[in-house]
């Protein structure tokens, strides 16, 4: 299970490890998980759905969509997961690239305007010892800084890496960081159905404005791979097994106007299920939107 807290539009901002340790953990079953959620469980918080009359958006097809969608403001790539070491260690990990349209260089004819801005933060827990290490890194696109692929999912920061390819009916997922405390090498086997989210992996955050932003997720991913952690003032490196999950999402804006603040929930179950569960929030701590999506293996999303 993953669980995360974003803090307003400030979402390259990484809390101390007080606050957040980016543990995960396991879980075996949860109890009545049938009566969780009301099927296409996607809605403004205390608010009727609304029926506005739209467009249907396009299906999402692979392996185009897995790359990245430079004609909207913002996107996002989020992979985190529990390893476990040969000595029954539990590893909990995170990593993230985060693009953003810079508006005012749009229109630009310069080709040194900056016109997005590539984020990442990766992080590495060790609950059992109480330890964890973080980095960021943030770069413009282009000049061999950073760059991102409208085929498929390559992206590159500096020395940090995640990219996709497929072979007979399954996609890998590879991922690098080289942080100055940590490493992670990691490949993940996903399953051949992506898990799509509100209305065919399109949700309405504002229904009043407009903006879908297209959402799926890669759950139940088996990952084998190796980190290096600090160990008596040297790099110790352990072999790791484990599951790990997905998130990929783009649109115009990240946050409904009037929230300040969202939560968001992944969990992996062992009987193959997967489940997750998000909302904006306002100051107060009430939803302005909220979500959550079930899958259960021979059974459609919902």
């Amino acid at each position: 299970m993953a669980r995360g807290r974003t803090q307003g539009a400030d979402l390259m901002h990484t809390p101390g490890l007080t606050r957040r340790r980016c543990l995960q953990w396991s879980v075996c079953t949860v109890a009545g998980g049938a009566g969780l959620l009301p099927g296409a469980a996607w809605a403004q918080a205390g608010q009727p759905v609304i029926s506005a009359a739209r467009a249907p958006e396009p299906p999402l097809r692979f392996p185009r969509d897995a790359g990245a969608h430079l004609d909207v403001r913002a996107e996002w790539w989020n992979l985190k997961g529990l390893l476990q070491t040969p000595g029954q260690t539990a590893l909990g990990f995170h990593m993230a690239f985060f693009r953003t349209a810079v508006e005012s260089a749009a229109q630009s004819a310069s080709r040194f305007a900056p016109k997005h801005v590539i984020g990442a933060r990766a992080s590495l827990s060790d609950p059992s010892h109480d330890q964890g290490w973080h980095d960021l890194r943030m770069a413009r696109l282009g000049f061999g800084l950073a760059e991102v692929d409208e085929s498929d999912m390559r992206i590159t920061l500096q020395d940090w890496t995640l990219g996709r390819s497929s072979s007979a009916g399954r996609a890998e997922l590879v991922a690098h960081v080289s942080a100055p405390d940590f490493t992670l090498d990691l490949r993940c086997v996903s399953m051949p159905v992506a898990m799509l989210h509100g209305e065919n992996g399109t949700i309405h955050r504002d229904p009043f404005l407009g903006y879908p932003t297209r959402y799926y997720s890669l759950p139940q991913l088996q990952v084998t791979g190796q980190v290096t952690v600090p160990a008596s003032g040297q790099r110790r490196t352990l072999e790791v097994t484990g599951r790990a999950w997905l998130d990929h999402g783009w649109g115009r804006r990240m946050m409904a106007p009037d929230a300040v603040g969202a939560d968001w929930v992944c969990i992996n179950l062992n009987d193959g299920s997967a489940l997750m569960v998000f909302q904006m929030r306002r100051t107060d701590g009430s939803a302005v939107w909220e979500g959550a999506t079930l899958r259960r293996p021979g059974s459609p999303d919902r």
